[in-house]
């Protein structure tokens, strides 16, 4: 028993090294900053509260990081960006006195998500690069496209130029293209990435030519059922890098730039031609088109555009003295959270939030570079790109170099789909780092073998033929 009651102990118990600690002190000493800057601003109390929650779960995630000895810096990074989105919620507590708890709740769901997952994908993160999976990836997706197409809402309120992104699931609404982007990404990595697989062909067409035509059929479907501008600019430019990179035939590059000229040629073109006969087409012409001319438009994204650059110049170095000077924009919790960062904390706490984002990207593609196997460079690559991506359109649509769209701002913006995912997706990342995976030709063949034992068990027929 004696015995035993070691072995757990060792298990759970570690002695915490230099490198540890420093890295404690680190992400206390954000929260203490943080914290400062509230009570400066006369809201130190709530703040307080929000970290009571937030610390705790950090140093739980601390204490796994350590024991599987993973990055601590992109912990650090996302802790950094999460008190941006904290501090918002505090300057909106007194509009709503349930927000604090409902901040809490979502934060606490978003770092079970994270934990629980990334210890799935720690596990069972070679089933994830297998082939079989790949029409079980598609069909989710195809399924949350199904399903937001049928009953999904447009955001804002303009049929005309809103996209579809919210699903309603009794009191919480979630957003499907959220999901969508992760199984794209995943997609995209079995297809470019397995390098004992680039020269087999999938339903008898070429892996990089198929990654091609994936990008492009998926990509349209977000312009053209859902108006969904950013998400289809986002997977063009992740799904192009990534190609870039991993791609063997160099010459398909070639294809692959000029298919992204001749989509935007004839989105352009039909958007121009059929935006009345194509509502979704017309919905991304007046985003253009009001951006070009916010004065034109007095309710939708070029008012909304005309806010968001008042709300730049609020904010001054560290926010205003006094609320006399803010104002309400519309999305401003999601969609345009960026302005509302400068408007309430200053343009210097914008700079920050940017440095935090182009930190995370150095150091997630420093995981990428690292990983021996090309499969999980790929992996964090993508992941990497797609927090960058999405920073760099939500910013540009904030600072009026895009129109307007629903591109969230991962970590900042407190959606609960937003947040929950991102979460999730750095707990991927996270597990990555530590280099713990493990990922084997033999285990696709073995998989493979009980896959067709299993079809073989089922159906008889097949059996005896």
């Amino acid at each position: 028993m004696r015995e035993k009651y070691r072995k757990r102990r060792k298990l759970f118990v570690r002695k915490i090294s230099l490198y540890d600690m420093q890295s404690l002190c680190v992400l206390l000493g954000v929260e203490l900053v943080f914290w400062l800057y509230a009570v400066a601003k006369g809201r130190g109390l709530l703040f307080f509260q929000i970290s009571l929650a937030v610390i705790p779960l950090s140093l739980l995630c601390c204490y796994m990081i350590f024991r599987m000895n993973a990055d601590r810096y992109l912990l650090i990074f996302t802790v950094f960006l999460l008190n941006f989105g904290f501090l918002l919620q505090m300057f909106a507590q007194k509009e709503d006195k349930g927000l604090l708890s409902a901040t809490v709740l979502k934060c606490c769901i978003a770092f079970a998500a994270a934990i629980f997952f990334g210890g799935l994908f720690w596990k069972f993160s070679f089933l994830l690069s297998m082939d079989r999976v790949l029409p079980l990836m598609a069909g989710i997706q195809a399924l949350l496209c199904l399903l937001l197409f049928l009953f999904g809402k447009t955001t804002g309120d303009r049929e005309d130029q809103g996209a579809v992104l919210n699903l309603d699931l009794g009191p919480v609404s979630v957003q499907p293209l959220e999901l969508v982007k992760i199984l794209y990404i995943f997609v995209m990595v079995i297809l470019l990435c397995k390098e004992e697989k680039k020269d087999q062909r999938i339903f008898w067409l070429p892996r990089e030519l198929l990654a091609i035509l994936y990008t492009a059929v998926l990509g349209l479907a977000m312009l053209l059922l859902f108006s969904e501008l950013g998400t289809f600019l986002i997977m063009f430019l992740v799904g192009g890098i990534l190609f870039l990179i991993y791609s063997r035939n160099r010459k398909n590059i070639k294809w692959l730039l000029l298919l992204v000229l001749l989509c935007v040629a004839l989105g352009a073109g039909a958007c121009i031609l059929f935006r009345e006969a194509i509502p979704s087409l017309g919905k991304v012409y007046n985003r253009f088109y009001y951006m070009a001319q916010p004065e034109l438009d007095a309710l939708g994204d070029g008012y909304q555009g005309l806010l968001a650059k008042k709300a730049l110049t609020v904010g001054g170095a560290l926010g205003p003295d006094t609320d006399r000077y803010l104002f309400t924009i519309p999305q401003e919790n999601n969609d345009l959270i960026f302005a509302k960062l400068v408007q309430t904390c200053g343009f210097v706490t914008g700079v920050f939030m940017i440095l935090s984002f182009l930190l995370l990207l150095r150091q997630g593609m420093k995981i990428a570079r690292e990983k021996e196997d090309l499969y999980y460079s790929g992996l964090a690559t993508g992941i990497t790109l797609l927090f960058a991506m999405e920073g760099i359109v939500h910013i540009a649509c904030n600072i009026g170099l895009f129109p307007i769209t629903g591109i969230p701002l991962y970590f900042v913006s407190q959606g609960f789909t937003s947040l929950t995912t991102g979460m999730v997706m750095m707990g991927f990342l996270l597990v990555m780092s530590a280099d713990n995976q493990e990922r084997r030709e033999d285990y696709e063949k073995i998989w493979e073998e009980r896959f067709q034992r299993l079809q073989r068990s089922i159906f008889p027929s097949r059996r005896r033929a």
